[in-house]
């Protein structure tokens, strides 16, 4: 008896030699490249990877000498593979372009097609296809959680940002916003998405400029985002590693190549036979070319973005819509198929024509194997090896509930008849310093002296105390030591003055009260006939100067900026702090400066004035999982029949805070919680045993509470990989919550 072709197949494996294929990553400011081949069991492997830094190119897209370096670049990435690797027979390349060189349909942009182009027939490389590498990513997150992830990507070109939302596996928004002040644009994006009832919790930057995209993860990483967007919890915000980049469009290119996505068939990419040797026949190669099961439809590559001898850096062709992999009309029930399995096996089965003559008993015990090793091969095929994997979506009923409650710093548990939660005290101590300018301003020099003979012009005598005041003008002079003054004395028709000489020395500084001889003088207060006086020599030495001195209003001023700035860092500090479901009351927040110090004294002459200070800011934070415990209860009773009550699901919105004289905060909570629908997967496996995935998705559709169905890998089938096994339990059923 000749053996099917199945079997010769099997019985008859000639080892083929892996061919080598290239990824190269084209970004603004770098490159990477990865070289990776597909095993016969279609699994791709990772080898050498790269990556350099691509000179002079700000502008990402536009100019040819940046497109010239960045093939400068290539050339260095793929010598140092080629070295590494110990090959250099790399001639198919899958390219990853980021969004800023892609149209809003992610087909390749004009005015980089032809650059593009140049820069493969330089490398004499032949472009097999391009990804996405925002696809990539979400595909490679896929592989390795084993669902489709629901993530924020942030992908930062050299001008722009592209905001790219995934909701399981499917993009649900997709914006270019500036560079300069990310963080608000993005808030907004994000506040834009109205489809979404809860934003991801995970966020992913990535780009060529490692410095730049730190720094946007600091700024991120300071934003309050659950008060500012619809994230239910503080969202995880990460950077891709260098040589991920490449790793993903590899594994990405792989799957298309290999016609699957790990053991999952995603695609058909029908591979062309190898040509045939010379003086070998050519019935050998359709002998071995393997049956195409009936319910797998063959997915055209074009659509994936791989063409079949045609240059895909062309001008891009309309492509027809993918056939979805499974049948919708036309579907045969279990038996049904089993039967046309059965006939087509037996259909290739070539028996010769016998005589009817008893067979000799070695020929019956030969029989007798035949028949038994295939019984147990098909036992083992039907039965045993099948097994096949599938993901039910619950669909979350919301719950709702509004009401008053305490935050008491006091409490340690929390209280549901009076419906207190405890409060605890966060502080942050930050210290600064800072340097200004001074601004005061302040006189210095010397005053003017000299001597002045004073008149006594009473008939008594006169005393004159150390500092009394004589006038010139405008000016003023005080007596530098005591002076006593003789009474004038009469005669016959004349009177003699009494008079002394007397030091004096200007009140104020400068050479305004350098006064030449003679120049009269009079004492404050007292009339000129009584006392009055006169310099017989100018008065000198008087000079003066302005300088800036530092003033109370400097001291002031400093310790205002700089306190400014540590109660903003300090506050960024304590939010950044404050982690997991911790919330922080803005009402309760104060600052205090607890110490300041001013390395110049007051009135000391200097042109700045430096100092530093400390600032401690406390506040009050209540947990947002005490608070959903307390809720709890009074949802309780709206949960519907057939729903549980979700952990960790809640969301918590604050208003109407006050601070009560004792410290306690009142506020009013706005609690939206979710239950979630409770299945029995055992009896949902014994149900899809042996039925398709189209009439196991129009079964559990039925089930209430089910907002969805994934269909995972499907092995050892006969039925093409759309069937579930006969043997329930080789069917995993799992459960996630639809997002």
């Amino acid at each position: 008896m000749k053996l099917p072709d199945a079997f010769h197949q099997f019985l008859h494996k000639t080892p083929q030699r892996e061919e080598a294929y290239l990824s190269l990553v084209l970004q603004a400011g770098a490159v990477q490249a990865a070289v990776w081949t597909l095993s016969s069991g279609k699994k791709a492997r990772i080898g050498e990877a790269a990556h350099e830094r691509v000179e002079s190119d700000p502008s990402g897209r536009l100019g040819a000498s940046s497109w010239d370096k960045r093939l400068e670049a290539c050339d260095r990435a793929i010598a140092k593979i080629a070295q590494k690797a110990l090959r250099d027979d790399f001639e198919k390349v899958v390219l990853g372009l980021p969004a800023y060189y892609l149209t809003p349909d992610d087909d390749i942009h004009e005015d980089c097609r032809g650059h593009i182009k140049t820069l493969t027939s330089e490398l004499e490389l032949t472009p097999i296809g391009f990804v996405p590498i925002h696809q990539a990513i979400v595909h490679h997150i896929k592989e390795e959680e084993g669902v489709p992830p629901s993530v924020i990507l942030l992908e930062v070109g050299p001008q722009n940002t592209t905001v790219i939302v995934y909701k399981v596996g499917a993009i649900v928004g997709r914006e270019q916003i500036a560079n300069d002040d990310i963080v608000p644009q993005l808030e907004r994006t994000l506040k834009g998405l109205k489809e979404l009832e809860v934003l991801p919790s995970r966020v992913l930057l990535y780009g060529s400029d490692e410095t730049a995209i730190e720094a946007y993860k600091r700024d991120l990483l300071k934003h309050p985002w659950p008060t500012r967007a619809n994230f239910l919890h503080y969202p995880k915000i990460e950077l891709l590693p260098t040589l991920a980049l490449a790793g993903a469009v590899s594994l990405a290119g792989a799957s298309e190549l290999a016609g699957q996505v790990g053991e999952a068939a995603t695609s058909v990419i029908p591979a062309k036979p190898a040509p045939a040797e010379a003086g070998e026949p050519e019935s050998r190669e359709k002998e071995e070319e393997p049956a195409v099961d009936q319910n797998v439809v063959e997915v055209p590559p074009e659509t994936l973005g791989f063409r079949r001898d045609v240059d895909v850096l062309e001008k891009p062709q309309e492509v027809t819509p993918p056939t979805p992999l499974l049948k919708q009309e036309g579907e045969k029930g279990k038996g049904e198929e089993i039967r046309e399995t059965l006939t087509r096996f037996i259909s290739g089965v070539k028996l010769p024509r016998v005589r009817a003559v008893a067979l000799p008993k070695t020929g019956l015990f030969v029989l007798f194997i035949v028949v038994f090793l295939i019984g147990a091969g098909w036992w083992l095929t039907y039965w045993v090896l099948p097994k096949a994997s599938i993901t039910i979506l619950q669909l979350p009923h919301v719950l709702s509930e509004s009401s008053s409650m305490t935050v008491n710093p006091t409490a340690t548990v929390v209280d549901a008849a009076t419906k207190t939660v405890p409060g605890r005290k966060q502080e942050k101590t930050v210290s600064g310093e800072k340097t200004t300018a001074v601004t005061g301003q302040k006189d210095i020099g010397d005053p003017a002296r000299g001597t002045v003979t004073v008149y006594n012009k009473s008939p008594t005598s006169k005393q004159l105390k150390k500092g009394a005041v004589l006038t010139a003008g405008s000016l003023s002079f005080t007596l530098d030591s005591d002076v006593s003054i003789a009474s004038a004395s009469e005669s016959v028709g004349s009177i003699t003055f009494g008079k002394a000489n007397a030091a004096i020395t200007a009140a104020k500084l400068g050479s305004q009260s350098n006064l030449p001889a003679s120049t009269e003088f009079s004492l404050k207060d007292t009339s000129t006939s009584v006392i009055a006086g006169r310099n017989d020599a100018a008065l000198t030495g008087g000079t003066s100067k302005v300088v800036r001195v530092v003033s109370r209003a400097d001291q002031s001023a400093l310790v205002d900026a700089l306190t400014g700035e540590l109660i903003d860092k300090a506050k960024g500090e304590l939010e950044a702090s404050v982690g997991g479901a911790e919330r922080l009351i803005d009402e309760t927040i104060k600052t205090t400066v607890t110490n300041k110090k001013f390395d110049q004294e007051l009135d000391q002459e200097s042109n700045e004035l430096h100092g530093s200070i400390t600032v401690t800011i406390t506040g009050i934070s209540y947990s947002e999982n005490d608070i959903a415990s307390l809720f709890a209860d009074l949802v309780a009773a709206k949960v519907p029949a057939g729903y549980t009550l979700r952990e960790g699901g809640a969301h918590v919105k604050a208003f109407q805070v006050k601070v009560q004289k004792d410290g306690s905060i009142t506020l009013t909570i706005e609690y939206q919680g979710q239950a979630l629908p409770t299945f029995d997967t055992a009896a949902i496996g014994s149900g899809l045993a042996g039925k398709t995935f189209a009439q196991a998705q129009e079964d559990i559709k039925t089930v209430s509470g089910v907002g969805g169905v994934e269909f995972g890998s499907v092995s050892w089938s006969l039925w093409g990989g759309t069937t579930f096994p006969a043997n329930a339990k080789n069917i995993t059923v799992s459960v996630a919550v639809l997002e």
